[in-house]
């Protein structure tokens, strides 16, 4: 028999050792991939968590952008899920007024004579101010038109914009006190609500109405989302509007004029493929003060 040259004789490994070895790779092997799956798992939540603020951001952004501004009497619907209201789209110094329109100043070049959110058009509120013993009264029209004049020579006699292109308003009806130096208001009815898409989410949707109530409103353009699907329950829904008090108790709807201040609350959720609730969700309460509030 021959014996190797170091005068040992070798030993293999035994059965017990091999299995001491497989457990605790086993063990180890085990330990990493729980660990992965956990960071695999927290970092979804994270995006998860993430891009749904990012969406209650744009829609409270949208919100706050329109609303804000708006006087109680121009408060026209407020539901659970819906508000309506109507919205400034600017304000001019009127430079002339004839049966054929209202002239006003297109563009704010001078912040003294105009200021426009956006264009007029069609269907928009003209209310024009005219002076009087208490300090001044408002009376309103519909626009029935919008006309661009280049250079509106009418405009360089009230400010300090010489060659200022203008508009012409024409109205359904030329209110009383048009003459110029008049403040022109032009505003809009606006509608944002909780809608389900065609994808089955839920939206943040707006639409412009083509006039005062009860005009028909435009098809609705997604705002934000998805949010949660409608739900009576407050606590649940992903778009929930209350007026509300000094004490931030909700008013009913005949007392909307005297509220404090408009509660808003968004929540989208975490995971927008989990359809059934209790979805995890994020929300945002959005406060909005009224302002001229009676």
């Amino acid at each position: 028999m021959r014996r190797p040259l170091s005068g040992r004789v070798r030993r293999g490994v035994t059965l017990v050792e091999l299995c001491v070895v497989i457990t605790l790779l086993a063990l180890v092997g085990g330990t990493v991939v729980g660990t992965l799956r956990l960071q695999r798992r927290a970092a979804a939540q994270l995006a998860g968590t993430l891009r749904a603020r990012a969406v209650l951001a744009h829609g409270a952004a949208a919100l706050e952008t329109e609303l804000r501004d708006v006087a109680p009497a121009d408060l026209l619907v407020l539901l659970d899920s819906a508000v309506e209201a109507l919205v400034p789209v600017g304000m001019a110094v009127l430079c002339a007024a004839s049966p054929g329109g209202l002239l006003v100043p297109a563009d704010a070049g001078d912040a003294t004579l105009a200021w426009w959110a956006a264009t007029p058009r069609a269907g928009d509120v003209v209310r024009l101010l005219r002076p009087d013993s208490a300090g001044g009264a408002w009376s309103g029209a519909v626009v029935a038109g919008v006309d661009v004049v280049p250079h509106g020579a009418a405009c360089t006699a009230v400010g300090d914009s010489s060659g200022l292109a203008s508009r012409r308003i024409r109205l359904d009806a030329l209110p009383v006190g048009a003459t110029r130096g008049a403040v022109l208001w032009v505003g809009r009815r606006v509608r944002y609500d909780l809608y389900r898409g065609g994808d089955g989410a839920w939206q943040l949707g707006r639409r412009e109405c083509a006039g005062p109530r009860p005009a028909p409103c435009e098809t609705v353009q997604p705002v934000a989302g998805p949010l949660l699907a409608h739900d009576d329950d407050p606590s649940r829904t992903g778009l929930h509007v209350a007026a509300v008090d000094d004490a931030g108790t909700p008013l009913p709807s005949a007392r909307v004029a005297s509220a404090t201040a408009l509660r808003l609350v968004l929540r989208a959720p975490r995971d927008p493929s989990r359809r059934r609730p209790p979805a995890p969700a994020e929300s945002l309460v959005l406060w909005l003060a009224r302002r001229n509030r009676p």
